[in-house]
C-alpha cells in the first residue's frame, strides 16, 4: 500500500504537523493538553509501526484518533491492523474513514487520507479470505458455532463470510456433542467447512476433501459414564445435605432449650456477667443450626436435581451402581457391581 512504509521521522513529522493545527476533522476546537497527548501517542505509534510492533502501534494510533478524530491518524490505525493480520477489522476501520464527512476547506492531508482509506479498503477486500460453515444433521438453532473462539451468529451459518488469514479453528457444540475442524487460509482463499452431527453414539471425528475443497468433521459421542457420574454426585449431595440437616436440627433444638433458660435468667435480654458465657454458647448453637439447616437444604436440593435430571442408563449397561442413604447421625453412598 502506498505510503505504508514511511520512515519513522517522516511519519512522526507529518502527524505532528497535522496535530499542531487546531480543531478535529469535524471542526471542533481542541485544547492544548489533548492536542499534545494525541501528538505523543501518534509519535509512539509511528515508532512501534517501524519496529513491526503492529499491536502496540494500533493501540497508540487508535487512542490518538479517539482524541482528535483526524483521518490521517485513523488511517494508520487501520494500516497497523492490516500489518498485524486483522484484515476484517481493518476493512471496517477503512470504511469508517471513507465515510468521514470533512468540513468545507478541510486540510489537504485529511482529504487525501479519506481518499487513501477508500482505495486501500478496495484493495484489502480483494485479498480477504472467506469461509462458509455448513451444519448438517442438526438444527442450526440448536448448535453453537465459533471461529477461533468467537461465536458465529446463526444467520451467518451456510453463508460466505470474510475472515482473517491464518489458522482457523471451527468448532460446533450441540449439547455434549462437539465437532471441530482446523484449517488454514491464505490471501483470497475460500473454504467450505461442514460440521456433521450424528445421532448415533459411535460417531467419530473425520475429515474429507482436498485442501481447496470442503472440510467435514463429525461429532464425538459423550462419555458413557456421564450419567453415572452425575447420579453419583447427586447422591453425595443428598447424603451430605441430609447429614447437615440432621446436625442443624439437633443444634436448633439445643439453641431453643438454651434460649428458654436465658429468657428466665436474662429479663429484657440483659444478662448479668455470670450469664455471659451461657449467652455466647447460645449464639454459637444458633449459628451452627442456621448453617446446617440452610446449607443442608441447598446441598440436598442440588443433589436431588442432579439425580432426577441425569440421563437414563442405556439398556444392558453394566458397571457400578450407587445408592445414597441418610440416617440419624450418619449419611453416605453405597455402591455395588
Amino acid at each position: 500500500m502506498r505510503n505504508a512504509s514511511l520512515r519513522p521521522w517522516l511519519l512522526g513529522f507529518t502527524l505532528s504537523l497535522s496535530l499542531a493545527r487546531a480543531g478535529t476533522a469535524h471542526g471542533q476546537e481542541l485544547d492544548d493538553q489533548t492536542r499534545s497527548a494525541a501528538r505523543e501517542l501518534a509519535t509512539e505509534g509511528s515508532k512501534l509501526y517501524q519496529e513491526n510492533d503492529f499491536e502496540g502501534a494500533y493501540d497508540r494510533f487508535n487512542r490518538a484518533f479517539q482524541l482528535v478524530q483526524k483521518p490521517n491518524v485513523g488511517i494508520w490505525a487501520a494500516r497497523s491492523l492490516v500489518r498485524g493480520g486483522h484484515w476484517v477489522e481493518a476493512s471496517e476501520r477503512y470504511r469508517e474513514l471513507e465515510r468521514t464527512a470533512l468540513p468545507a476547506g478541510a486540510a489537504a492531508d485529511q482529504t487525501q487520507a479519506v481518499a487513501d482509506a477508500a482505495r486501500e479498503r478496495r484493495e484489502l477486500l480483494a485479498r480477504l479470505p472467506s469461509i462458509k460453515v455448513v451444519v448438517e444433521g442438526a438444527d442450526v438453532a440448536s448448535v453453537f458455532v465459533s471461529l477461533n473462539g468467537q461465536l458465529v451468529k446463526p444467520a451467518l451459518l451456510g453463508a460466505k463470510q470474510p475472515v482473517n488469514p491464518g489458522k482457523l479453528l471451527v468448532k460446533g457444540v450441540r449439547g455434549e456433542q462437539v465437532v471441530e475442524a482446523t484449517i488454514e487460509l491464505g490471501e483470497a482463499q475460500f473454504r467450505e467447512v461442514r460440521l456433521v452431527f450424528a445421532a448415533g453414539p459411535a460417531a467419530t471425528p473425520s475429515s474429507a476433501g482436498t485442501p481447496a475443497g470442503p472440510t467435514a468433521a463429525s461429532a464425538t459421542s459423550p462419555a458413557p459414564d456421564t450419567a453415572t457420574n452425575q447420579r453419583l454426585l447427586g447422591f453425595i449431595g443428598i447424603g451430605v445435605g441430609g447429614a447437615a440437616l440432621v446436625t442443624g436440627a439437633v443444634f436448633a433444638g439445643l439453641a431453643a432449650s438454651a434460649k428458654s433458660e436465658l429468657d428466665a435468667d436474662c429479663p429484657n435480654r440483659r444478662c448479668e456477667p455470670e450469664f455471659h458465657d451461657q449467652n455466647a454458647a447460645y449464639g454459637t448453637k444458633k449459628t451452627i443450626a442456621s448453617i446446617g439447616l440452610i446449607g443442608g437444604a441447598v446441598l440436598a436440593g442440588a443433589g436431588a436435581v442432579l439425580v432426577f435430571t441425569s440421563p437414563a442408563p442405556t439398556a444392558g449397561a453394566r458397571g457400578l451402581r450407587w445408592r445414597g442413604y441418610v440416617s440419624v447421625g450418619s449419611a453416605g453412598v453405597l455402591g455395588a457391581f
